[in-house]
């Protein structure tokens, strides 16, 4: 069975923040475009200078989109947006269909590189491997990764690093989020720490990981359990796992234990947004979509826990906003655990702290 390397794809031609535009029509300013806000707040890679949402033309993306601070200029095309910017790749959020070919005709004739996030693969396309060539432009499918496969590694149960999983109830609360911060928090506070990114979005701020959603189902625990083994070799402290989907989520539960298992984490952190009662996107469906309290969560969780290895104990509760973390806290069984916003000051280090306690590590708020 081949032994895939950690790494990311995109580190073999960026390293610093290189300036891209997004392609993203009809995801500004709404929970699938999760994505962009992602790498407009956080992106160590990338430098966004322009957005393609013809939805949105007009529109500040600081009024808009969740937690992004600055005014991106949202444009109707590429054209529109070369007109007024440099440069160097586009970042195609949506699917390349026969309706976008033209732009990406014409993204290649520009020299801009091609960084596609779908399951649909621009490489795909007839003859644009052949034309990519010609303009000397790179394609970066993000997604074709089923080539990884591995079966899982048993120096997972003696790797040195701490694991923590960041993990939650839902899609779309900002499990990647809450990774980052922590993961940037602990490296503050002193704490050789790391975040392996299990998505496309993870990638493209920067960090090492796969898509895990797009591995083959057989393989997809193995690949993980592989990557975090040589994260734990590379000499890290603490590993934050970032979470996909939710276990109970009927759509894709299967990607999120993948990630538990392949992982085997010493602990969890568990995004909740305590205002929902079915899973995001599928509120008018049947009762299929419904979701479970977050204490079964937490004891489902234990329960799950292979033999082999540690107890997957809730370490905290990540949330979004003040009312959230009220309502959790008045929830019987909830009140010892700590809850915190980790967009808000002070947020993140309040569960850092709590991961330290759990963990044994020490930080250097504690010298």
């Amino acid at each position: 069975m081949p032994y895939f390397q950690i790494t990311n794809p995109l580190h073999k031609k960026y390293r610093d923040k290189t300036n891209v535009i997004l392609y993203a029509h009809s995801l500004i300013g709404t929970v699938r475009g999760k994505s962009a806000n992602g790498l407009m707040i956080h992106s160590k890679l990338f430098n966004v200078v322009a957005i393609i949402d013809s939805y949105s033309v007009g529109k500040k993306t600081s009024e808009i989109c969740q937690g992004v601070g600055s005014d991106i200029p949202i444009y109707k095309n590429i054209s529109d947006a070369l007109n007024n910017h440099m440069a160097k790749a586009v970042i195609f959020l949506i699917a390349p269909s026969a309706e976008i070919e033209p732009e990406i005709y014409y993204a290649i004739r520009h020299k801009l590189d091609l960084i596609n996030t779908s399951f649909s693969f621009i490489a795909d396309i007839p003859g644009i491997l052949e034309l990519a060539g010609d303009f000397d432009v790179e394609i970066f499918d993000l997604r074709n990764v089923s080539r990884q496969q591995a079966y899982p590694n048993v120096n997972i149960l003696k790797r040195k690093s701490k694991v923590i999983y960041v993990t939650g109830t839902d899609c779309g609360l900002g499990k990647r989020t809450a990774a980052y911060e922590l993961t940037m928090t602990a490296i503050d506070q002193g704490i050789n720490a790391v975040m392996y990114a299990t998505g496309q979005t993870g990638l493209m701020l920067g960090e090492k990981g796969t898509v895990v959603d797009a591995l083959l189902c057989e393989f997809s625990n193995g690949v993980v359990s592989q990557q975090v083994c040589q994260l734990s070799d590379m000499g890290y402290e603490l590993i934050f796992v970032e979470g996909q989907s939710d276990i109970f989520h009927p759509a894709n539960s299967a990607v999120a234990l993948a990630i538990l298992h392949g992982s085997n984490p010493d602990g969890l952190i568990i995004v909740h947004d305590e205002s929902r009662q079915k899973h995001k996107g599928f509120e008018e469906n049947s009762d299929l979509y419904k979701m479970h309290p977050l204490n079964r969560y937490i004891s489902t969780f234990e329960m799950l826990s292979l033999p082999c290895g540690p107890v997957y104990k809730t370490i905290g509760i990540a949330t979004i906003g003040d009312e959230n973390i009220k309502s959790i806290r008045n929830i019987k069984g909830i009140e010892d655990f700590a809850i915190a916003d980790v967009r808000q000051e002070g947020g993140a280090e309040l569960l850092i702290r709590e991961v330290a306690k759990f963990t044994e590590l020490r930080t250097c708020v504690e010298l």
